[in-house]
């Protein structure tokens, strides 16, 4: 399940304006956001953008299609996002999205994805989850994980990009 490409389009455009920002007025993060606020909402988009103290990294928040989605580069880790689902360390978070579906999480490893599956099953199961994936196929471009305890299951894609993984993670919560 793929985030849909406005979001990414939003963040490509307005991140590039935090690199061409310029002036004593654009120096603060707060004029860059609302810099970056105001040519979304001109070309019709609603979004929050918020500036790091850095004055470059940046998340974007917009709803798109009823559901609220975050993009930028290295987003933090959710607050209400549950300790009990394993994150792979180094994982930059892209895109966080809240759909009828459950949480996702969208990022990227620079590691391959042998070692990313490794760790995250490890991991999973000894935060108490059940393994439910099915046998990996030799050669196939994307590795599939399950993961399930009690009434919330996890989803996880890996997919290789030579010496990258990029990771797409779903979680669930039953009713």
């Amino acid at each position: 399940m793929n985030l849909p490409a406005a979001p990414t389009l939003v963040a490509l455009m307005l991140g590039s304006l935090v690199l061409s920002a310029c002036g004593p007025a654009a120096d603060s993060p707060e004029a860059r956001e609302k810099q970056m606020e105001d040519y979304a909402a001109q070309h019709g988009l609603d979004v929050d953008v918020s500036v790091g103290a850095d004055g470059k990294a940046v998340a974007i928040t917009q709803q798109v299609g009823g559901n609220t989605v975050t993009t930028g580069q290295n987003l933090e880790r959710p607050a209400d996002f549950p300790d009990d689902v394993s994150l792979y360390p180094g994982l930059r978070i892209l895109a966080v999205s809240d759909t009828p579906a459950g949480r996702m999480l969208q990022g990227q490893s620079d590691d391959d994805t042998g070692a990313v599956a490794a760790h995250l099953r490890e991991q999973m199961k000894t935060q108490g989850w059940d393994d439910e994936s099915l046998p990996a196929t030799a050669g196939a471009p994307m590795t599939s994980l399950r993961f399930v305890k009690s009434r919330r299951t996890v989803s996880i894609n890996l997919i290789g990009t030579g010496a990258q993984t990029q990771v797409q993670m779903l979680l669930q919560t039953g009713g």
